[in-house]
């Protein structure tokens, strides 16, 4: 992890005026800490007292650095993190070969007034892991087309909607997937479409053998929260899920779902299975 030179450390108690002047040498530095007073000049500052770390020495802390709270490029805690993890490696010397790259879609419309999400259920093929599961659209990327038209080929493959070029895709954040018993890796992106006006007609392709609409408010419902378990030659997977009329929402899918529900604002509830929690049942 590198963060950038250090142009000067700064030790003991320097002036704010000092101080400032190491700032606007190091604008790349990171900032986090406790808040603390200066008096720079007769005037009285708030500043925000954060550790600088030397990336000579990666992770090793060589000073403090004082920010005046007032500069326009303060970052806040969320801004500091995100900055902080767009400067991590990520490890994927575990996987061999070139990254697997897919697409799915969370395509909205108003069935019969009511805001829906539509899904399907794949067709059954031997050998595939997700064999009549519970999915958004969406599949592989294939040749050289870019993810966004990936995902407008898959949705018009899989469910017979076309996605118009200047249609709105909302992307939400990328998930790198590691599939169980495979050292690949998988790059998955995830859109948000709205169709406006009349629901467009489900027309399920080949490797679909269903797709229907569900509303927003089911996988909001607490009462459809669910687990599911699946047994893997010898051991017993068991994955947190909703539960919907045509099965259950689990996995990928339902980690697309939450990316979705934690950008709304309004984060999936969630069915904590924690050892000695479970309430006994009468007679128990």
């Amino acid at each position: 992890m590198r963060f950038g030179p250090i142009a000067a450390q700064l030790h003991g108690a320097p002036s704010p005026a000092a101080i400032l002047a190491v700032v606007e040498k190091q604008p790349q530095a990171f900032c986090v800490g406790a808040m603390a007073d200066a008096g720079d000049r007769g005037t009285h500052q708030q500043v925000t007292a954060a550790v600088v770390f030397n990336l000579e020495a990666p992770l090793v802390a060589t000073g403090v650095l004082i920010r005046m709270q007032a500069s326009a490029d303060v970052m806040n805690s969320l801004e500091f993190l995100q900055q902080l993890c767009a400067e991590l490696a990520p490890d994927d010397h575990a996987f061999s070969g070139e990254p697997r790259h897919a697409a799915v879609c969370v395509l909205v419309a108003e069935v019969e007034r009511v805001p829906s999400i539509c899904f399907i259920r794949r067709a059954k093929w031997d050998g595939d892991p997700w064999s009549e599961h519970i999915a958004l659209p969406g599949g592989s990327r294939t040749g050289e087309e870019n993810i966004v038209e990936t995902v407008r080929r898959e949705v018009r493959e899989e469910i017979g909607v076309a996605i118009a070029d200047n249609g709105d895709l909302i992307p939400l954040p990328r998930l790198r997937i590691r599939l169980a018993g495979r050292e690949r890796l998988m790059l998955l992106d995830a859109f948000v479409h709205h169709c406006t006006g009349t629901p467009p007609s489900l027309r399920p392709g080949p490797e679909v053998d269903s797709a229907f609409w569900i509303p927003l408010v089911e996988l909001w419902n607490s009462r459809n929260l669910d687990h599911l378990a699946l047994g893997d030659n010898a051991d017993t997977l068991v994955y947190p899920a909703v539960r919907i009329p045509q099965g259950m929402i689990f996995g990928i899918t339902l980690r697309v779902l939450t990316l979705l529900s934690d950008r709304l604002g309004m984060p999936l509830h969630y069915l904590e299975e924690i050892p000695m929690l479970r309430r006994k049942g009468p007679g128990s």
